[in-house]
C-alpha cells in the first residue's frame, strides 16, 4: 500500500514538471536602437535673464517680436525599440489532454501506471515555437540646462514712424504686426525713407529696435495697393520750385515740387508722376503718391542741382501722370532757367 502511495506521488510530481516545461519560454533581446528622445520641460521658473526685441518688414507690413532668453531645466529620455525572439516549449493540445486523462485515471488505479508509461512512450516529442515581435522601452532619462527662447505675451509696445507714433500690444505668442500703408497715406509729404522705431517695456527694462526702410522700397509698398472706387477721383496736381521760381545759377542746388489733390469723391490708387525734361539732371525722375483720398493733398520733392559748369540755357519740364483708375491729372509744365 504504501509503494503504491509513492509510485502515485513520484509518476503526479513528473507529470506536473513536464507541463511546466511544455508551457516554459524563454525572451532573448536581440537588438535595441533609440527611435524617438522625448523632451520635457521640468516644471521650474526658467532662469531667464535677456530680453530680446526684434522687427523685420514683410511686404507692406512690419513684424515684431518680444521674447526673453534664459535657462531652463529640460528632461531627456530616450524611446528605444527592442527587437526580441521568444522560444516556448510546448504540447499538441491532444497529448495534454490525454496526459491529464492518464493522471487522473492513474490516481484512481495503480495498474494505470503501465498505460501512462505506454503513452509517454507513444507520444510525438516535444516542439518549438519561436517568434520575433518588437516591443518600445523608455530607455536612459537625463536632465540637462539649455538656453531658450520664451514669448513675452501683451506686451505693450510704442512704435515711431517718422513723426506718427501709435502704441499697440503683442499677443499671447508675443508678436505684434503694424500695416504701413494706412501711417504712409497719413503724411502729406511723400518721405524718403521711413524711420522706424519700437520700443517695448519689459518689466523693469525697456528695449529699442529700428528699422530705415529707404525710398525706394515706400514707392513698392504705397505702388501695392489698388482698388475700385464707388465715385470718381478728380485728382488735380501743380508744380513749383522751393527756393526759386526756375531761375538758378550754376552750382545751386534746388527742389522741384510736385503737389496733388483729390477734387473728387472717391480714391485714387498707384498715383505717380513721370518728370519730363531735355537734361538728365531732372528728366525721367518719378513722384509716387500712391492712394489720395478725397480732399486729400500730397507733396513730392524732387532734389536736384545745377553743375558749375553748366551754361546758360532754358529747359522745359513737364510731369506727366498715370493713375490705377484711370483717373489721371493733366500734365503740368514749367521751366528751368539757368543764367550766368
Amino acid at each position: 500500500m504504501r509503494l503504491r502511495d509513492h509510485c502515485k506521488s513520484a509518476l503526479a510530481l513528473v507529470i506536473v514538471v513536464a507541463f511546466l516545461l511544455a508551457s516554459c519560454s524563454t525572451t532573448k533581446e536581440l537588438s535595441r536602437r533609440t527611435i524617438n528622445v522625448e523632451r520635457e520641460m521640468v516644471l521650474e521658473k526658467p532662469e531667464l535673464f535677456t530680453p530680446e526685441l526684434m522687427i523685420t518688414r514683410d511686404g507692406q507690413s512690419i513684424k515684431i517680436e518680444v521674447s526673453r532668453r534664459g535657462i531652463a531645466i529640460i528632461k531627456e529620455t530616450n524611446i528605444d525599440e527592442i527587437d526580441v525572439e521568444e522560444v516556448s516549449l510546448k504540447q499538441p493540445a491532444l497529448e495534454a489532454v490525454g496526459l491529464i486523462a492518464g493522471t487522473v485515471f492513474f490516481l484512481i488505479s495503480i495498474p494505470r501506471i503501465i498505460e501512462i508509461q505506454e503513452a509517454f512512450e507513444k507520444r510525438d516529442p516535444l516542439y518549438v515555437d519561436v517568434r520575433n515581435y518588437k516591443k518600445t522601452d523608455r530607455g536612459e532619462e537625463r536632465t540637462l540646462k539649455e538656453e531658450i527662447t520664451v514669448p513675452e505675451k501683451v506686451i505693450p509696445l510704442t512704435i515711431t514712424v517718422n513723426e506718427y507714433e501709435k502704441i499697440i500690444k503683442t499677443d499671447q505668442d508675443g508678436k505684434a504686426e503694424l500695416d504701413l500703408l494706412p501711417i504712409i497715406n497719413k503724411f502729406g509729404t511723400m518721405p524718403n525713407q521711413l524711420k522706424v522705431r519700437c520700443l517695448a517695456k519689459i518689466k523693469d527694462k525697456s528695449v529699442l529696435e529700428e528699422l530705415v526702410i529707404p525710398e525706394n522700397e515706400i514707392q513698392k509698398i504705397v505702388q501695392s495697393e489698388t482698388g475700385h472706387p464707388k465715385l470718381a477721383a478728380n485728382p488735380v496736381a501743380s508744380i513749383k520750385f522751393e527756393k526759386s521760381e526756375g531761375i538758378l545759377q550754376p552750382g545751386i542746388a534746388d527742389k522741384l515740387i510736385v503737389t496733388v489733390t483729390n477734387h473728387g469723391q472717391g480714391e485714387a490708387y498707384q498715383l505717380k508722376g513721370t518728370i519730363i525734361c531735355p537734361d538728365p539732371i531732372l528728366d525721367r525722375k518719378e513722384v509716387v503718391f500712391g492712394r489720395l483720398d478725397p480732399g486729400k493733398t500730397k507733396k513730392a520733392f524732387v532734389p536736384f542741382e545745377i553743375p558749375k559748369e553748366y551754361p546758360p540755357k532754358t529747359l522745359p519740364v513737364e510731369v506727366h501722370f498715370s493713375e490705377y483708375n484711370k483717373y489721371t491729372p493733366s500734365p503740368v509744365e514749367t521751366s528751368l532757367n539757368i543764367i550766368p
